[in-house]
């Protein structure tokens, strides 16, 4: 599955409760639902009733499996609801290019940024969160997560707020209207360091070796 679409799947997207049932996705936004679209494998597309918001991905051809109801089941998502999604390993350690759009799908559903330029996403699974900021940090930005409590049907819910500081806040969305409140940082750029080395102990070790020339 492409990593952004993935993204806005763990974000607007309803998991089918069993193998059988179809992936469905809620959003208005009909740049984002354009480019979700534009991703899907060929033959599959969103289909849904009019005046609707939510949507079914299916496919041309009837009577055989659904690849993304197949694909979802094998990365362990199919049942999952909104508080025990989680991003799969395959999507988290995985080249730049993966966990950039991978960002993108999941900042365009559930991610904010203010008139002043602050970036942060927003869910109610814990596991989404700690996997959202290791994928983030993984990109070279900063997360600071905090809990707070949103309004979910007559009530309020617990939910994580992951404030993100990034030399590109920008780079962190694709749709237009998000990307258009962003700022550029103006300030010194931020760099990931390494702030200390700890002895573990003497461990067997084996030499890689690299394609790169420089060894």
């Amino acid at each position: 599955i492409h990593p952004y679409v993935m993204g806005v799947l763990l974000g607007d997207g309803t998991m089918p409760a069993t193998s059988t049932r179809s992936v469905q996705l809620t959003n208005t936004s009909q740049e984002l639902l354009e480019r979700f679209c534009g991703l899907l494998e060929h033959d599959y597309e969103l289909r849904g009733k009019l005046g609707h918001i939510t949507y079914r991905i299916t496919r041309g051809e009837k009577g055989k499996k659904n690849y993304y109801v197949h694909a979802l089941d094998g990365l362990g998502l199919v049942g999952r609801r909104s508080h025990t999604k989680f991003i799969p390993d395959v999507y988290k350690y995985n080249s730049r290019w993966v966990r950039e759009w991978l960002v993108r799908g999941l900042m365009d559903t559930d991610g904010t940024v203010t008139k002043c330029g602050q970036a942060s996403y927003c869910t109610v699974s814990d596991r989404l969160a700690a996997d959202f900021k290791e994928v983030a940090q993984s990109l070279g930005h900063l997360v600071r997560v905090r809990e707070r409590f949103v309004k979910y049907g007559d009530g309020h819910r617990r939910a994580l707020q992951c404030y993100i500081r990034a030399n590109d806040v920008g780079g962190l969305f694709s749709l237009s209207g998000k990307v258009a409140r962003c700022h550029a940082r103006t300030k010194t750029p931020l760099r990931r360091t390494i702030d200390r080395v700890e002895f573990v102990g003497k461990k067997v070790a084996k030499c890689i070796q690299i394609s790169d020339q420089r060894g």
